[in-house]
């Protein structure tokens, strides 16, 4: 089975939070896609951890190296036009509906602990299992 994974959920386990042990069982043995953003999106989460926990930093450095060494993660070109449609209807970010575009063009199931996102993804009849545990907003 095919998955679209986003961001919240790749930094969920390489940064071995909690809400991670839900992602993994999620996506074992699964094929993993996301959009061509999702590096961007993860070294975001990975910078802003840095920032907050600089003790940290020589582990947060090897996590990142690893996964952008053999990232099980096959990223995919999203179509911006249709991914722009898509944000402008459901009133979500460019960034989040290109996850939304690529799970609804796949056939897909979206993979993520964003709450507005599986919200959206529920709105348009895709399939985004909920967290155990609340799905939690973005920061």
């Amino acid at each position: 089975m095919i998955q679209v994974v986003d961001a919240s959920a790749i930094g969920a386990v390489l940064l071995v939070e909690p809400e991670g042990t839900w992602v993994a069982t999620q996506t074992d043995d699964q094929e993993l896609i996301a959009p061509a953003i999702l590096p961007f999106e993860v070294g975001n989460l990975c910078w802003k951890r840095l920032r907050r926990a600089r003790h940290e930093a020589e582990n947060i450095l090897a996590i990142w190296a690893a996964w952008t060494a053999e990232s099980p993660v096959r990223l995919v070109q999203q179509r911006p036009m249709e991914t722009l449609q898509l944000a402008k209807e459901t009133g979500i970010t460019y960034y989040d509906a290109s996850y939304l575009q690529l799970a609804r063009e796949q056939g897909a199931t979206l993979i993520s602990l964003d709450v507005r996102l599986v919200r959206a993804a529920h709105r348009l009849a895709l399939q985004a299992p909920v967290p155990y545990t609340a799905p939690r907003l973005r920061s």
